[in-house]
């Protein structure tokens, strides 16, 4: 029954997150280690960004993957952004290979101080670092977090200025 329920409960914050993905404006990465990027440090529209890195996206899957599973699979997280002067933290990180403590990735709405989905993830490593150029934009780079546990947390859009409810749940992956 355990896993019937989790998994449902997985299932509707992966529909949130779908949902939350569609219509997100802002995506952010912070992680231990890691400064920020100082453009945000000084942004109006969104104070709680600083000391985060912008991202321009973020994917990963996860849940009962094979069939006839029974243990849930966690693939890494993606997450792609224009390089900047933060990406030779990752370079480093990606070659070296210690873990990080911890990280977190925020999906909010353009100028909200609550995200509406946050991943916040343990035992971190940058697994990965590709990087794409292009005459028709700025470079962008590909990384690939793979961690040892995660926590998801969707928070409910406001309603006439009041923050709707707090889902969240979390998972142990294990040993990576």
């Amino acid at each position: 029954m355990n896993r019937l329920a989790l998994s449902s409960f997985l299932g509707f914050v992966c529909l949130a997150v779908s949902a939350t993905l569609a219509r997100a404006d802002e995506v952010f990465l912070r992680i231990d280690g890691l400064a920020g990027d100082a453009s945000l440090a000084t942004s109006t529209t969104n104070p709680a960004s600083q000391g985060w890195v912008r991202a321009e996206a973020v994917s990963g899957a996860h849940g009962l993957l094979q069939p006839g599973a029974t243990t849930p699979t966690f693939e890494r997280i993606t997450v792609t952004r224009t390089h900047g002067p933060s990406s030779t933290f990752f370079q480093s990180a990606a070659m070296v290979g210690n873990a990080i403590s911890s990280a977190a990735i925020d999906i909010r709405a353009t100028g909200a101080a609550l995200p509406l989905t946050r991943l916040s993830l343990r035992n971190v490593f940058v697994r990965k670092v590709g990087t794409s150029y292009s005459t028709s934009r700025l470079p962008l780079e590909v990384i690939e977090l793979e961690f040892g546990s995660i926590e998801w947390l969707y928070q409910a859009p406001m309603s006439n200025g009041v923050p709707g409810p707090v889902y969240r749940t979390k998972w142990t992956v294990g040993k990576i």
